[in-house]
């Protein structure tokens, strides 16, 4: 079992390195072990002046922006670094569904460019009504999808943290997060705000005091 772990683990590294290289086009560094939180996590740096912070890869393993994280206060990283935690916490079935939704998502964009063609090209919009219906469901049970998740990656960072230390890292990140147009539209379509995910956590715990 422990030599299957330790090969499960190798492909892991090596995938993740190939991951930084073809999504981040930047090298990745060594391996690097955090105790930001409870637990210590290695996570797989980079360095990249792309707005970027950190991420949850599909193969169970952390990439950390070296060039935005190390400039970030301490208080901030956990926030980030809990996040990204949480979302390695998924269970498979929900990571299936959440892999199988982004290609839907894909031909959803197909769907809806195609609609889109024929429709200035002449169609009549019954004709295209069908193809723009299911590509439309598909982009909005992705976006449903990503923004539950996302959520529930803020709801553990604030519960495991705490109110005071949530906000306090939120609070540093737009700092030095994008500010373009395209990035404020999808913060506010995949991610909750730290006011929204206060409300959520007090909701729950006034849910866990009904007797």
């Amino acid at each position: 079992m422990k030599h299957d772990s330790g090969w499960r683990r190798l492909i892991a590294i090596v995938l993740t390195k190939w991951f930084i290289r073809f999504t981040k086009l930047t090298t990745p560094l060594k391996p690097k072990e955090l105790d930001l939180l409870d637990e210590s996590i290695v996570v797989f740096p980079f360095r990249s002046e792309s707005q970027f912070f950190a991420q949850a890869t599909p193969f169970g393993t952390v990439i950390w922006n070296e060039h935005w994280m190390g400039g970030l206060p301490e208080h901030a990283q956990r926030v980030v670094l809990r996040h990204e935690q949480s979302h390695q916490e998924r269970n498979s079935v929900f990571k299936g569904l959440l892999y199988g939704f982004a290609l839907w998502f894909v031909f959803g964009l197909f769907a809806l460019t195609g609609a889109g063609v024929l429709l200035f090209s002449g169609a009549t919009t019954a004709s295209v009504a069908y193809t723009g219906g299911i590509g439309l469901i598909a982009v909005a049970v992705f976006v449903v999808t990503v923004r539950v998740d996302e959520t529930l990656a803020d709801y553990h960072a604030l519960r495991d943290l705490g109110e005071e230390e949530f906000i306090a890292g939120y609070t540093d990140l737009p700092s030095v997060s994008d500010s373009s147009i395209l990035a404020d539209v999808q913060r506010r379509i995949f991610y909750p705000t730290p006011q929204q995910t206060i409300k959520l956590h007090r909701l729950v715990k006034r849910i866990e005091r009904i007797p």
